[in-house]
């Protein structure tokens, strides 16, 4: 496995502060794809176990994952978005 931070480039190097932040962020969304599993698991038991209250806790805590999934993986197209809006094409 590559290590996160490779050896530092020149001033300058776009393409290498990019690619760094790219692999960066593909090491958060696969830690964060397990974070959303347990997550998932405990509103799970709250949904299931908790009665009424825990209906209500883990229907909001389902809301909450289902949010932060979504900016999660959806992070390398806003940053693809907002690449193109500024024109670079590295």
């Amino acid at each position: 496995m590559k290590h996160l931070l490779t050896a530092a480039a020149p001033a300058g190097d776009l393409n290498s502060i990019t690619n760094t932040i790219a692999q960066a962020v593909t090491y958060v969304q696969v830690i964060g794809a397990g974070i959303i599993v347990l997550m998932l698991a405990i509103a799970g038991y709250h949904f299931f176990a908790g009665g009424q209250q825990g209906f209500e806790l883990g229907k909001k805590k389902v809301i909450g994952i289902l949010i932060g999934a979504a900016l999660l993986f959806c992070a390398t197209a806003l940053g693809a978005v907002i690449k193109s809006m500024y024109g670079y094409t590295g």
